[in-house]
This record gives C-alpha cells, structure tokens and sequence, in this order.
C-alpha cells in the first residue's frame, strides 16, 4: 500500500513522534511505502531512512499532495491534520489516529478554551467524515467520546535494541545503597503542569527524609526550568539524548509518574521493558499500563517506604505480565491488518454509516465458532483489537435535545487487557454448598458443551458441605475452583472473568441446567461485529418461560427497573421466540465478548443485591453494541437455588439515577421497547461477477440461522446484480438491488 501519516512535528522528547517514527519504519519493512508529512522535523533525531519526510503545511498545500499522491490511506496523528483530514476524505482513505488531549483544565484559560473547542469541532466534523479512528487505549476511546474508535495499543519495546552510554550512579554521584527513583516527563511552564512536576515535588518531600532515595528527573527544559528541582535536591538531566535516557531506564530501581493526563504514558511503559516496576497516579490509562496505581502521591509514597527495595523484582514482573506482550511487532501488524481491511471493504465507499465494516473477518468468527479452540493461537495474536462497532455519530438531536454528556453517565474504569484464547468461552460460576443443584449444573455443561470450546471456572464463595468439597477434588481441565471468603456477585464474578482465557465469558448460575446445542446456538449471534452481549430462553423446571428478555418498566413506582415480560408464559409463546434486541438480559446466563466486557470495567461492585446485570447491559449499550435475546436456546433455571433473591431499593435508586436520562432518551424513545432484530447483510460486487464459495457458505449459514435477514446486493449495473442473484440461496431471491455508490443509510450488520 501506498500510505500517507501526518503529525504536526517529527521532534526529540515527544511522545508521538516516536510512535509515527516507528510505524513508518516497521510499515516500510513490510514493503508499504510510507511518506510522512509534517510541519517541523529534526533530521538529525528523525532521519526518516526506510520512509519519506516531507515538510508540509496542514492546508490546502496537504490536500493537493494528498490528491496527487493516490495514497492508498491517509492517517493523521495530530493537530492541525486532524482538522483538515475530511477535505482528504473524497480522495482516499482516511484515518484519524487518536493520542487524544489533555484535559483543558489544565491549560491557562486562554489556551483551554482553545483545546476544548478543537477538541468538540473533532466530534463534530472530523470523526463522522473521516472512514475510521484508531485509539491508542480504552482510556482514550471513552475520552474522546467516540464508542466506535478501534484500539490499536503502542508498543513498549522501541528502546530494546539501544545501550545506555554509562553507569546512572557513577555519572550522578549516587551509591550503590541507594534507592533510585525516576521520573521521565517536562519541565517547561506549558505542558508540565497536566505532567504532575508539582506533584512529583510533593512525593518527594514527603519520601526523602524516610530513607536512603535518589530521585533523577530525564525531561525537555531550560537550566530556568530546572532551577526548583536541583534547589529540591534532585537530579536533572536535562534534553537527554536517547542513549542517556535508556541510561536512565538501566540504572534505576523503580519509575515514578506523576502526570495527570496520559493517552498511554510511554515513560512508565519504557520503564517496565527496562525491567522495573513503574508506580503512578489512579487517573486517566494508567491502570492499562500497570498493575501499581494509587489515589494520591503519599499513598504512592507509602507504598514505596513499605514494600521497597526488597519487593523490586515482584513488582517488576507484576508490571511485565500487565503489558509486556504488547510490542510494537504486534502494534504495526494489528495496525497493517486495520488498513488493508478498511482499503479492502472501503474500494467503493459507503458514507452511510461511521466506522470501519470488516468482510472477511466474518469468516474466521465464524469458524472461530464452529471449530473447537486452539490454545496454540490467542486473540491477541490474531487480533489484538476489540470487534469495531459501527453506528451513526451520536447528536444532540438525536436525544431531543438533551446534553450528551447528561445521557452518558461517565464511564467505569477499564479492566486490564491481555491475550485470550480464540473461540474459547470460559464459564464462570458462583456457588455456595446446595450439591444438589451444582452438581447436575456441571455434569450437563460437561455433557452437552463441545470439548475443546470452552473452560469451566468455578467460585466458590464458602462451602462446607462435604459433597461439594469432595466433587471439586473428582474435576480436572477443562474445570478449576477459585475459593473467595466473601460473597459479592460483582466483585466474584468480575474476578474469575479476570482469571478466564476465553474470547468469551458465559456467566452462569448454579442453579441451571443446559441442554445438547445450547453453546452453538448462544454463539450465533456473536457472528455480528455489532452483537456485544447475547442472553438465552431461561424456564422454570414446569417448563413455563423465566427469562426471555428483560424491558424496562415505564409506570411509577418501578419506572426504570428491569423486569421480565414474558415470566411464567408457555414456552412456545410466539413473542417470546423471536431474537431480538432487548434493553437487557439476566445475568443468570449471560454471553459477553470478553475484551467488551474488561473495556467496561465488569460488572459494578457498587450493587449489592440486584441491577448488576441491566447496569452492565447499559454500559454495552452505551459503547454502541446491541444486547441480544436469542430464544433458540433453552436452558432450566431453578431460581433461588442456592441464594434468594432480595429486592434492593437503594441498588435501584442508584441505577435509576445513573441511567435515567440514557433510558429516556434511547429506550423510552423507541416505538417498542424491544425491537426484533433483522440482521442487515450487504453484499458489495465490486465488479465481480460470481461469488467464492466461501462467501456462498457464510451467506447461507447466516440465512440458515437467522432466517428474517434482509440481503442488499450492492453492483455496478442490474446486469450484473441479475448474474449473481441466481448463485444466491433460494432464501434470498427477495434481496434488493442498489447501485454500489448509492448511500441508503443502512446500518449493515454484515458486508460481504
């Protein structure tokens, strides 16, 4: 491919620069031609050997080269190309890649004014015009509002190759008794306040006189700048080259960082490649990057005094294990895939919808949920980044009205990613004693799941009945038991998700039984990128329905509360046999894509009876993903089992006020509150005239399972659509014909 990048400077000590340097050289080494347009380059830092630099306004002098150019993609990293990125947009394709800004509140009130404005014009004109947006963390997919962002993680591992020039401690002076301490940021007046070098002074002063410390500050500045540190007795290395700042990284014990807005904070991930543990403030995506965050600079302080120098190499191998798979090998070929599929999909683009639709992709889901897993291949490995999620850009008079930021509660910090294992779904079950309820509850997942598609986790929340403890000692793979010595349905089941290895998480009650097919069935849905949570037909053991979808009651006094529509109905009630997209499922069994539901941070510990599951629906619904009922499946619920179910009026005051406007402005404004889903699948010529027959299998698998799916064929000419209808399966001879150009403002689910 032939691929464009634009930044706004190619400079030592900025965060960004590194990262377009090293994608145009690792892009480059796989053959793409990669030139990069800035407006300030050092060439001595940034030579730009394996790829072009090309000096360049972010005018229309950018726009002409753009044109001229026939790059295959463009990418702007930065600020001022974002802004002129949709004037590319009718001559290629175009990526805006977010690093995302600091918060302007940081700024003096002249120049936040100025950021918070850009910051609104790029919701508004730059990331519905524009044919994709990448974020470089889930911290940064939230901040810029903007659900349908893919993630793309930076590397840590650019500085690997790179020896130090000296010993740290031999140049500074300090003894080998000594605690070093680093911190990697700016000095200057402008950026360093939201870099937390005020903070850095206060855990400082308060650790000094506790121990023997060292504290070493690598950042750009003047002498002026760091006149206040030396006065504080630190040391300062100012403007460092590369080779001293890797000097810097070997030498030290621990990193400290104290900024107060990160998109992925490099220092404490160069830091943790370098082998040390990295310590920082609980905000923004540093608890992405590491295991090691605290509130506040003097509980970071205290941890230090506790557990250091002793615990060193534990914390460093905590932080390897948070982030350490993530190299930037893995960053170039997850971003290298994302533009050969958005080329791909995009060869004639459709402006009807926002975000990237991925075709082939939809093959290898699909045999992801016919094959049994492989654990020699994680999703990361295959696809480091979260399913897209296309909907239209979110406006105000969308929600009549209403402020955005009124509707979208604010959301809950991100649980940490790593690798899962593809096809894989892990089971996790919460259990207190009653055998005679767990036990038939296993054997029928062990009898009725495929081998090879799943994990059983079990959490066990203080039995002492002897039958269940002596069942745990008759299992083996694939089930485990996790013991807690406490009970929170949140707090548990949010853990064993963080113990799971699935692509997939099935939560699952232990008062349940499951039938042959029930697994393959549940999965169908998640063939949809736009499918984020899929829950089942649950009965009573009288065979009647318990479970088929959860509304949203609209009448006082329970306005806003989840209930069961269709409870204790026969169960071949037409109504409730439909799929279809519900304000919620129970979580008595509930299917949710796994790195989906660490993005949302799990389920909230701050229910202690009941809303934790329609809380998480909310949270999914909020990222733009349906929640889905999927009726052709049916599994036995014997409610209550082990614990009673308590109605909680604070739990439902609580989700009351943290949803109601989303309610009201999303679900109450629907015509029905729950919709049948009619998958929507679009199959785009592209000038050919015969479909493979790989796409013949998933067309038909897809009407063989969801029979009510509505096909657009999408070709050049009706001359051409009539050839490929008839290679069409009988069930879609009703398929509509379009012109490919032609923007009909259908939300496709599926493009072929």
């Amino acid at each position: 491919m032939k691929i464009a990048i634009a930044t706004v400077r190619m400079l030592k000590g900025f965060g960004v620069d590194v990262v377009v340097d090293t994608q145009a050289k690792g892009l480059a080494r796989k053959g793409h031609k990669v030139t990069v347009f800035t407006q300030f380059h050092d060439s001595s830092y940034f030579p730009g050997e394996s790829y072009t630099i090309r000096k360049c306004g972010a005018d229309e002098e950018f726009v002409i080269a753009c044109r001229r150019g026939k790059f295959d993609v463009v990418i702007a990293h930065s600020s001022p190309f974002f802004e002129i990125l949709p004037q590319v947009t009718p001559y290629t394709h175009t990526v805006a890649y977010e690093h995302g800004d600091p918060y302007p509140h940081l700024f003096a009130p002249n120049e936040a004014e100025i950021r918070r404005r850009n910051c609104e014009y790029k919701r508004t004109s730059v990331y519905p015009e524009v044919d994709a947006t990448f974020a470089i963390s889930y911290f940064i997919r939230r901040d810029i509002q903007w659900p349908q962002s893919a993630v793309i993680y930076n590397g840590i591992d650019h500085l690997e190759s790179i020896a130090g020039d000296g010993d740290l401690r031999q140049q500074l002076g300090i003894s080998s008794e000594t605690m070093i301490f680093l911190c990697v940021g700016r000095l200057g007046q402008g950026e360093s306040n939201y870099k937390g070098t005020d903070i850095l002074l206060d855990f400082w002063e308060y650790i000094r006189p506790q121990g023997d410390f060292a504290l070493v500050l690598i950042g750009t500045g003047t002498e002026e700048d760091s006149h206040q540190f030396k006065t504080a007795g630190i040391h300062v290395i100012l403007n460092a080259s590369i080779e001293e700042l890797v000097t810097g990284y070997e030498g030290a014990d621990a990193i400290v960082n104290f900024s107060k807005w990160e998109g992925f904070n490099l220092p404490l991930v160069e830091g943790v490649c370098a082998g040390k543990p990295a310590l920082a403030l609980d905000v923004v995506c540093h608890n992405e990057v590491t295991p090691l965050v605290f509130p506040d600079c003097i509980a970071l302080a205290e941890y230090c005094l506790k557990e250091y120098p002793q615990n060193l190499q534990r914390d460093a191998e905590l932080c390897n294990k948070k982030i350490g798979w993530s190299t930037w090998q893995r960053n170039i070929d997850a971003l290298e895939k994302q533009l050969i599929e958005l080329v791909a999909d995009g060869a004639q683009k459709d402006r009807s919808s926002v975000g990237l639709l991925f075709a082939w992709s939809k093959l290898a889901c699909l045999k992801a949920l016919l094959k049994p897993a492989k654990k020699a291949k994680t999703r990361n490995e295959a696809n480091p980044l979260p399913a897209p999620i296309v909907l239209p850009p979110l406006t105000t008079a969308r929600y009549g009205g209403s402020n955005r930021k009124d509707i979208f509660p604010e959301p809950r910090v991100a649980l940490s990613q790593r690798p899962h294992t593809e096809g894989l779904v892990s089971i996790c079950v919460l259990t207190k004693d009653k055998p005679e309820f767990l036990l038939p509850c296993i054997k029928s997942l062990l009898e009725h799941t495929p081998q090879g598609q799943f994990e059983i986790i079990i959490g066990d929340t203080g039995s002492t009945d002897k039958k269940v403890l002596d069942f745990y000692k008759t299992l083996g793979p694939p089930c485990r038991v996790v013991y807690f010595d406490y009970y929170n349905f949140s707090q548990n089941n949010t853990a064993l998700a963080e113990l799971a290895e699935g692509e997939y998480v099935l939560f699952l009650n232990n008062d349940t039984e499951v039938q042959a097919g029930w697994l393959e069935a549940l999965m169908e849905p998640m063939l949809f990128d736009q499918v984020g949570i899929v829950g089942p037909k649950l009965l009573f053991e009288n065979g009647t329905i318990q479970h088929a979808g959860c509304e949203v009651f609209t009448r006082s006094p329970y306005r806003f509360v989840g209930w069961h529509p269709y409870a204790s109905f026969e169960a071949d009630y037409p109504a409730a046999n439909v799929t279809r997209t519900m304000p919620g499922v129970t979580g008595a069994c509930l299917l949710i894509r796994h790195e989906l539901f660490d993005s949302v941070g799990g389920f909230d510990p701050d229910y202690l009876e009941e809303c934790q599951d329609m809380d998480l629906c909310m949270q999914v619904r909020q990222q733009g993903y349906r929640v889905i009922y999927h009726p052709k499946v049916d599994v036995f619920h014997f409610e209550n089992g082990t614990r009673e179910v308590k109605e909680s009026n604070p739990d439902r005051v609580k989700f009351r006020e943290r949803w109601e406007l989303f309610i009201e402005s999303t679900i109450y404004s629907l015509p029905h509150q729950s919709q049948d889903w009619k998958p929507q699948l679009c199959i785009t010529m592209a000038g050919k005239t015969e479909l493979t027959l790989d796409e013949k299998k998933l067309i038909e698998q897809c009407l063989v399972k969801f029979p009510e799916t509505a096909v657009t064929l999408k070709a050049r000419t009706r001359q051409e659509a009539e050839v490929v209808l008839p290679q069409l399966p009988k069930s879609a001879n009703s398929a509509r014909c379009i012109a490919e150009d032609y923007e009909d403002n259908t939300h496709y689910d599926l493009v072929i």
